[in-house]
C-alpha cells in the first residue's frame, strides 16, 4: 500500500470497518501511520464490560493526552454506563506523584485551583474513571459527537462536572449529543442496525430527516412493533412510570445546558414529575402565548438547539412543553411516542412556538392503543400555521365517517405549502380515500399550490376501486399532479 497515492490510501482506511485492523495497519509503517491514525481516532468507543483490557480508558486518555495531534482528530465519543456510574468507595489517595500531563490538563480545564485539587484526587484513584473520562471531554478540541448510555444512578463527580461544565475554560463545543438508556448490549445491537439503515434511508428511519430537504411525516400506526425489532427489546408493562432505565426530563435539561448541542437525540425519555404536578392542557397553553411574547421581546432563556429528536418517549404534556421551550428555534422535532396520556393535538398545539423555524416534523403518535382513533384529521389543525415545506405520512385507518368529511380533510387541513402526500393502508378505506382524491386532483392547485405528488399505498389489486385510481391518476397527471399507486 505504501506505493499507492495518499489520496487513495485515506479512502481505502476510510472504509475499513475494523478499528483492530486499522490499527495494525497503522503499525506496518511511518507513512500508513501518519496516514491512518487520524481515520482510526475519528471515531472513538469506550466500552467498560469487559471488552478491553483494564485501565483502556486512563490509557486513552494519557495517550491522548500526550499526542494532542491525535486528540484534534477526534470527531465521535461514544461512552458506556458503567464509566459513568458510582465507584467504589476508598480513601482519598495522593495526588503528588500523578502524571504531570494529567496535572497539566486539569489546571488548563478548571475554573478554581480548589476545583484542580479535588479533580486530581479523584484521577489518582484508580476507582475513578469518571473523573478521568470528564478530563478525557475536555481535553478533545475538535469532539462534535457525544454519545453517552447513561446508568440509574450517575457518580457524584459526574454530576459535580455536568454542574460546571458550561465554566470551564477548555471545553469542546458539542454539536451533536446522544443520550442513550438502558442495557449497553441492546444499544450496541441498536446502534449496529442502525448504521446498517442509514445506507438506505426511508420514511421510518427517522433519524436521517434532513432539515435542508424538509420533511414532515405523521403516522397514527402503533409503529413500535417495528421498532422493537430493531432494538431488541421493549418495556410496555407500565406506560407512565415505566419498569427499567429511562431518561427523565431533568437529566435532559441538564445535558442540554451543560453541553449546548444543536442537535440532540433521546432514546427511551421518560416523566419524571408526580401525577399531582401535570398542568391542564389549558395551562400549556396559556404557557405557550407568554412564551411567544418573551422570545418576541428577545427575553427567553432557551438552548441554541435545532434538531430534538425523542424516540420511544414516555411523558406527558407537561414535559414535553418544558422541552420544546427550552429549544430557541427548532428546525427539526422527531416524536415517536407511546403514552395514553398524550393527545395528538396538543403536540401540534405546543409546536406552535417553533412554527417560524420548524422544516422537519416526524410524530408517531400511538394514543390510539388506548383511546378512540385519531378522527379524521383534526389533530393536523394547528399544522396549517407551521412554515412547513413538507411530506406529510398520513394513516388512513377508519376514521373518516363519510366521503364529504374525508375530501373536506384534505382540503381545508392540509399544510398550504405542502410537497408531497401519502396516504397509507389505503385498503381499510378504498372508497372514501378515491372519493377524498378524486375531489382533491381538482382542487390541489388551490389548496396547496406546491404539492407535487400524491402516493396511495397498500390498495387492495382486487378491489373494484383499483381500475378506479388508475384512471384518477391519469387525470391527475393531466393537471400536473403525480398520482402513484402501490399494492
Amino acid at each position: 500500500m505504501n506505493s499507492l497515492p495518499e489520496e487513495l490510501i485515506v479512502q481505502i482506511a476510510s472504509h475499513v470497518g475494523c478499528a483492530p485492523f486499522l490499527a495494525n495497519l497503522t503499525l506496518t509503517s511511518k507513512q500508513l501511520n501518519r496516514i491512518c491514525s487520524p481515520i482510526l481516532y475519528r471515531h472513538l468507543t469506550i466500552h467498560a464490560d469487559g471488552l478491553g483490557p483494564a485501565g483502556c480508558l486512563r490509557a486513552i486518555t494519557g495517550h491522548l493526552l500526550e499526542r494532542p495531534d491525535l486528540a484534534a482528530c477526534v470527531d465521535t465519543l461514544s461512552i458506556s454506563p458503567s464509566q459513568l456510574s458510582e465507584q467504589i468507595k476508598r480513601s482519598p489517595p495522593s495526588f503528588a506523584q500523578l502524571d504531570p500531563a494529567l496535572l497539566e490538563a486539569i489546571e488548563h480545564a478548571s475554573t478554581t485551583q480548589e476545583d484542580c485539587k479535588r479533580w486530581a484526587i479523584d484521577l489518582a484513584d484508580p476507582y475513578r474513571d469518571d473523573a478521568v473520562l470528564a478530563l478525557l471531554i475536555c481535553s478533545l478540541p475538535n469532539l462534535k459527537r457525544l454519545e453517552l448510555q447513561l446508568p440509574e444512578s450517575p457518580s457524584e463527580r459526574w454530576e459535580k462536572m455536568l454542574s460546571k461544565y458550561e465554566r470551564l475554560s477548555r471545553r469542546p463545543q458539542i454539536e451533536h449529543m446522544v443520550l442513550k438508556s438502558g442495557c449497553s448490549q441492546d444499544l450496541r445491537q441498536w446502534r449496529t442496525q442502525s448504521d446498517r439503515n442509514d445506507a438506505q434511508p426511508s420514511y421510518q428511519d427517522s433519524a436521517n430527516l434532513d432539515a435542508s430537504q424538509g420533511e414532515l411525516h405523521w403516522d397514527s400506526l402503533n409503529a413500535f412493533d417495528e421498532l422493537s425489532n430493531v432494538i431488541g427489546y421493549l418495556d410496555v408493562d407500565n406506560f407512565f412510570y415505566p419498569k427499567g432505565p429511562w431518561i427523565p426530563c431533568s437529566t435532559i435539561l441538564q445535558y442540554m445546558k451543560c453541553f449546548l448541542p444543536k442537535t440532540l437525540r433521546i432514546y427511551r425519555a421518560a416523566q419524571d414529575l408526580p401525577l399531582e404536578h401535570f398542568e391542564p392542557v389549558y395551562t400549556l397553553l396559556r404557557n405557550l402565548q407568554q412564551e411567544v411574547r418573551i422570545r418576541a421581546e428577545g427575553r427567553s432563556a432557551s438552548y441554541p438547539v435545532d434538531h430534538l429528536e425523542l424516540r420511544r418517549a414516555n411523558f406527558g404534556a407537561s414535559v414535553l412543553w418544558r422541552l420544546l421551550s427550552a429549544c430557541r428555534s427548532l428546525t427539526t422535532f422527531i416524536l415517536e411516542f407511546e403514552s395514553y396520556k398524550m393527545a395528538a393535538q396538543i403536540v401540534v398545539d405546543l409546536l406552535m412556538l417553533h412554527k417560524d423555524t420548524l422544516k422537519c416534523l416526524y410524530l408517531d403518535v400511538t394514543d390510539g392503543c388506548f383511546n378512540e382513533p385519531l378522527e379524521g384529521l383534526q389533530a393536523f389543525m394547528g399544522l396549517q400555521h407551521l412554515k412547513t415545506h413538507s411530506t406529510l405520512l398520513i394513516h388512513m385507518g377508519l376514521s373518516w365517517p363519510s366521503d364529504k368529511e374525508a375530501s373536506d380533510d384534505l382540503v381545508d387541513r392540509l399544510p398550504p405549502n405542502i410537497t408531497h402526500l401519502t396516504l397509507t393502508k389505503a385498503y381499510l378505506a378504498h372508497d372514501r380515500i378515491f372519493f377524498a382524491v378524486s375531489k382533491y386532483v381538482g382542487l390541489w392547485k388551490i389548496a396547496t399550490p406546491h404539492l407535487q405528488r400524491i402516493g396511495i399505498e397498500d390498495i387492495n389489486p382486487d378491489s373494484s376501486f383499483f381500475d378506479q385510481f388508475q384512471d384518477c391518476a391519469k387525470v391527475a397527471e393531466d393537471s400536473g399532479l403525480r398520482l402513484d399507486i402501490s399494492h
